[in-house]
């Protein structure tokens, strides 16, 4: 059980909270570690956790522009992605198409259309984190060949998921 004090109330401050059972307080402390230090495994990913709407936001310095993604990841294994350019003087839509398949902790995908016109670009990604709403990944190997703006494995990509 938990003991609030509110009694200086001109600061809004709390000015004690104290837990009477030293129990709780260490179940909580060692929760907490494990929580902090706890780190997710290949075995922890669960690849159909990609299914849906993921969004990011960044500055892509390769094209000095804000860059946001929009990736739809469906069930049958296709992919569509929409990156959205703006620099503050114009805005830029580049729209790229394909499949994606996920085994353990690897994310692989195959653009086939960039802007309507047909090309191939194989991509690996390594997921570092994945739950339903978030996802944090890296580049394996990156073929930045055909790629328009920042790429390569150096980058860390974080997205959070818009809908399932």
């Amino acid at each position: 059980m938990r003991e609030l004090d509110f009694s200086n109330r001109l600061g809004d401050t709390i000015t004690m909270l104290s837990f009477k059972n030293t129990n709780m307080m260490k179940l909580l402390g060692g929760l907490f570690l494990v929580l902090i230090f706890s780190n997710a495994s290949a075995d922890d990913i669960n690849c159909d956790d990609l299914i849906g709407i993921w969004s990011n936001e960044r500055q892509d310095l390769t094209l000095s522009s804000q860059r946001r993604t929009v990736a739809v990841l469906d069930t049958d294994g296709s992919i569509s992605i929409k990156f959205i350019y703006d620099n503050g003087e114009e805005i830029v839509i580049k729209e790229e198409f394909g499949n994606w398949a996920c085994e353990g902790s690897t994310l692989s995908i195959a653009i086939t259309t960039i802007d309507n016109r047909p090309t191939y670009n194989y991509s690996q990604y390594k997921l570092l984190e994945l739950s339903k709403t978030y996802q944090k990944m890296s580049g394996v190997n990156s073929n930045c060949s055909r790629s328009v703006g920042d790429c390569g494995d150096h980058i860390i990509y974080e997205y959070f998921k818009v809908i399932n």
